[in-house]
This record gives structure tokens, sequence and C-alpha cells, in this order.
């Protein structure tokens, strides 16, 4: 239902790690509470070189989820608020705290190795997926057996949008990371969700339900 589309911690899950800053004029998902250093976004790299095989290409675009047409938040959600204005829904239940001033993150109670951040901040002018192949390329080299699951343009609510999925491998256990982003302006909002490998097919709809009820 949902194909959409990444970024220290205050969150002691797995052991945190400092944030990659690839540059300072565009914010992002942390990744922080499982060590993911997801590499803020930086000033668009069209021209920088991306990575040696598997290079994504602009496709033609694929229709991200539009909100799913409900009379509001899901029963097991609550909405929250996120910087630059941004709403979306977290399970109940799961705590939200800063990251940044740019960055939320909640974390289920249960379950350490799952968490999921959301924000939104000021970015350049220039491609979104240009930019983000890079901030791939800058990512790669410190997170062990990175295999892209897909990396592409899209929409959302209209928007230009870009569409980042990946596993890795932290100390041995496999995780999986959806990030959607989408750009309104000169704003660049995103959800960001991560979980160990096994348990990705139920987490994916946390993912699919942030999607569908996030704003703008």
């Amino acid at each position: 239902m949902i194909v959409a589309v990444a970024y220290l911690a205050i969150s002691g899950l797995l052991g945190g790690a400092l944030l990659l800053t690839v540059g300072k004029a565009r914010g992002g998902p942390s990744g922080s509470a499982a060590g993911e250093s997801t590499p803020s976004a930086t000033t668009p790299a069209s021209t920088a070189p991306g990575p040696t095989t598997d290079t994504p290409t602009s496709s033609p675009e694929t229709p991200a989820p539009s909100p799913t047409e409900t009379s509001g938040v899901p029963s097991d959600y609550q909405q929250v608020a996120g910087p630059q204005g941004m709403t979306t829904v977290v399970p109940i239940g799961w705590p939200v705290a800063p990251v940044r001033t740019d960055v939320l993150i909640a974390n289920d109670p249960a379950d350490t190795g799952r968490f999921v951040e959301f924000g939104g901040s000021a970015v350049p002018a220039g491609d979104m997926l240009s930019a983000h192949v890079q901030y791939e390329y800058d990512f790669i080299p410190s997170h062990p057996r990175y295999s892209r699951l897909r990396l592409e343009s899209t929409t959302y609510h209209g928007f230009p949008a870009v569409d980042w999925e990946f596993t890795w491998v932290k100390v041995g256990v496999p995780r999986h990371v959806r990030i959607l982003y989408w750009q309104t302006g000169d704003l660049e909002y995103f959800v960001y969700v991560s979980c160990t490998a096994p348990r990705w097919d139920e987490t994916e709809t946390i993912y699919e339900s942030m999607v569908a009820n996030s704003t703008p």
C-alpha cells in the first residue's frame, strides 16, 4: 500500500555512534539509536562520485503513496508534531525525544533494536536524488555489508521525494532501514524506520503508517 521514501542520540539502545556529518547546510536523520550514523544532508552533489556499482538512476518517477483515507489517526498510533511544522504518527507508548533541533526519535520500549526518527530542516536548492546518492557514497564505508534495496526518485503529496531502503550488519546483527525524504520549497522532511532484519515485515507497517499520516 505504501511505497514511499534519511537521519547523537540520547538513546543508548544498541550503542550510539557519532553522526557522520557530510556538511552543515542540510539536516537529516541521525540513525543514532542503532549507531547507523546516517549522513547528514549536505549541499547537492550532482558532480560528486557515487558508488562504483549499481548507481541509482532517475527512472520514471514512481508515485509515492498518498495518505490513506482515514477519519483520523490509526487506533494504535498517536499523532506527534515534529520540526518545521511537520506532523506524523508513532505507535502508542513509544516515547518521543529530541535528537537535534531538526530530528525527533521514538524508541520501541519493548525492543531496543527498533526505533523511528522524523524531522525537517532547511535545504539548499539542487537535485534531491544526486544529493542522496552522495550520502550513500559517504555512508557505505562505515556500514559493513551495506546493501541497497532502493534509492530512487518519487513524489509525495505532489512534492519531489526520495525513497531509500537498505540493509547492513551492526556487530553481527543484520538491520533493515527505510527512509522517505520529501522537499517543499526550501525545506526537506523525512520519516526514518529502523529495526533488526527479522522484524522488518512487521515493522514495515509502522513505516507505512507514518508515511500515510505525515504532513506537509
